[in-house]
């Protein structure tokens, strides 16, 4: 039997469900989206990350509340936030690959992630640490949380998005272009955490009617929102400069090394 589940009219029905409900529409609120900048607002976002996950049954509980794994340590995740002035309400990183650390997904899809990388001159980004509180779930923070992501993919040059997502996700990310690569697999040793690989190859082009003649509506509408109209592309060099300055403080990376010595987990 053909399977439907993606097919381009149920993925525009999804997308006009979604619109309707202004998941899309850019963020009006007093909330800010930016790059977390101090290391107060990293210890407070890796917090709320273990929380959420913990909640979720991704991890167990850790003794330092921290979710922090070697890609956070040496500051390999951009590590981005919306926040109401005081309190981190959610947030979403993006890992560059990289041949020391590779990304954290490449433990588990080893021949997937493998398999992009040999297809020529490849640049992947997994996207990683998504988490938003309860109560801030059915808004649009997570859309503004993933325009964060993609503006830092897109200054920094890189081709390919990945991310493992849980398979009840996989709509929601196929709306956005990404296509499941492999099977389900596990992504914690310590418990059963079913995941998908899931990937988004040529990012920057795909939903352009230039270099793709077959685009359709929603890939244009994608192009706008992610490349075009994206408002945090300008300030991403900004962040990654000022968070480089902060890092090559002696007082702060003495801090930060504290924190990291006390809380390693390493997530499988």
């Amino acid at each position: 039997m053909k399977d439907i589940k993606n097919t381009t009219d149920v993925i525009k029905r999804r997308f006009e469900i979604y619109r309707r409900k202004g998941f899309f529409e850019s963020s009006q609120s007093s909330y800010i989206f930016r790059r977390a900048l101090s290391i107060d607002e990293l210890f407070d976002t890796y917090s709320l990350v273990h929380d959420v996950y913990v909640e979720k049954g991704f991890i167990l509980p850790q003794e330092s509340g921290l979710r922090l794994r070697i890609f956070e340590i040496f500051n390999k995740t951009a590590t981005f936030i919306c926040t109401d002035h005081v309190d981190i309400l959610g947030t979403f990183g993006i890992i560059e690959d990289s041949k020391e650390l590779r990304v954290p997904s490449y433990s588990v899809f080893t021949d997937e992630i493998d398999q992009i990388s040999q297809q020529g001159d490849r640049k992947i980004a997994e996207l990683t640490n998504q988490a938003i509180l309860p109560t801030h779930r059915s808004g649009n923070m997570f859309m503004e949380l993933t325009r964060l992501t993609y503006a830092h993919a897109f200054v920094n040059n890189c081709t390919d998005l990945i991310c493992s997502v849980s398979p009840s996700q996989e709509d929601f990310y196929t709306l956005i272009g990404f296509r499941p690569i492999g099977t389900i697999k596990s992504a914690s040793e310590e418990v059963f955490d079913p995941v998908l690989l899931l990937h988004l190859p040529d990012f920057k082009t795909c939903w352009s009617s230039y270099y793709n003649p077959n685009a359709t509506e929603i890939d244009l509408f994608w192009y706008n929102y992610y490349i075009v109209d994206n408002p945090y592309i300008r300030h991403i060099q900004k962040w990654e400069h000022d968070l480089s300055a902060i890092f090559e403080s002696d007082i702060h990376r003495d801090e930060w090394n504290r924190i990291c010595t006390h809380s390693l987990h390493y997530c499988e």
